[in-house]
């Protein structure tokens, strides 16, 4: 199936960002499929939690008559600056210094598994996840925009939403998380010397 899914140009793209999400960018997500128990722990819960939550929140709009708030609308105002604030985030990876990530990689060893954090390889899969939902649902959203408003796409563009929301949660956790270990180590470092 990986193979099949590698030869379609668009979703390979989401598959291999997906499931290096999944593995919290262990270099495994490049060889192998994550197994649905990963999926359904690392994605499974957010997504589960937006389409209940959703599900009622579109029941809301359309049982009292609410057609002031549309979720599309919603999506192509918040998402797209969400967007640009996370690729920035993002491009910063890139300048953290080495001994932080060396220093990160030997924290999480000298854990012994209970550190939340796998390793400096987890950084750039919880920032691309989000990113590419917030791309996905844009594009959704566009399409959605263009039907009538219906109550089906009343209720999948509010699961949206949601969605969104909760890997905006994500992102923002693994900022700061980051800051924080960064800070944390500084600090050590300056105590030392």
């Amino acid at each position: 199936m990986r193979k099949a899914v590698n030869k379609v140009p668009i979703l390979s793209v989401l598959f291999r960002i997906a499931n290096a999400y999944v593995y919290k960018g262990e270099p495994v997500h490049l060889r192998q499929t994550a197994p649905f128990e990963m999926w359904k722990q690392r994605i499974g819960k957010g997504l589960l939690f937006s389409i209940v939550s959703g599900c009622l929140m579109a029941y809301a709009l359309i049982h009292n008559n609410i057609s002031d708030f549309n979720p599309e609308d919603a999506i192509l105002g918040i998402f797209p600056d969400i967007l640009g604030f996370g690729i920035g985030v993002f491009a910063l990876l890139f300048a953290l210094p080495t001994e932080f990530l060396d220093k990160l990689r030997q924290s999480v060893k000298n854990s012994n598994g209970d550190s939340k954090i796998t390793g400096p390889e987890m950084l750039p899969a919880d920032m691309a996840y989000p990113l590419l939902v917030y791309s996905v649902i844009m594009l959704l959203s566009v399409f959605f925009r263009a039907f009538p408003d219906e109550p089906v796409t009343t209720t999948l563009s509010t699961i949206m939403l949601i969605y969104g929301f909760v890997v905006t949660l994500e992102l923002l956790n693994s900022i700061f998380m980051t800051a924080s270990y960064m800070l944390f180590t500084r600090r050590s470092t300056d105590s030392t010397e």
